[in-house]
């Protein structure tokens, strides 16, 4: 399983609705959910591993909104092997 977290312009509780029907609807998706008090409306989506940010964020594209992946920092992943 993977975590992938995005950036976003998803706002309020409504426009989590409009995404609910695209995401839920993804076979690779195990679940999802979006932070809209956060200052980045935070999408954090746990997937298989084949899923891959591209097709979150073409996902959101399709539903009307901006996603950007947040990349991980290397540095912090090579010193945590």
């Amino acid at each position: 399983m993977r975590t992938l977290k995005f950036k976003t312009n998803i706002q309020e509780m409504s426009c989590v609705d409009r995404i609910a029907s695209y995401l839920d609807n993804v076979k690779d998706i195990i679940s999802w959910s979006v932070d809209t008090n956060a200052e980045d409306h935070l999408l954090v989506v746990q997937g298989y591993e084949k899923l891959q940010p591209r097709d979150v964020v073409a996902i959101i594209n399709l539903a009307g909104f901006y996603a950007k992946p947040i990349k991980n920092n290397l540095l912090k992943r090579l010193l945590l092997i």
